[in-house]
């Protein structure tokens, strides 16, 4: 799951390991377009934070 805060808006998006958007985690498909977008636009800082994630609590997160 991705968190995307901005000034106007929270968005709590489900994405797979390769950061992709993962529909599966969705019940309502209405914003699907839209969560792809904010993945797309946000996809190299959200890998960032996994790896970060990864090499603070390793195992943990598995």
């Amino acid at each position: 799951m991705a968190v995307i805060r901005t000034d106007s808006a929270g968005y709590s998006i489900p994405i797979t390991e390769s950061v992709e958007f993962d529909p599966s985690g969705y019940k309502v498909h209405d914003n699907d377009e839209k969560a792809k977008q904010i993945i797309s636009e946000n996809h190299d800082q959200i890998e960032e934070l996994m790896r970060a994630a990864q090499d603070k609590w390793g195992e943990y997160l598995k």
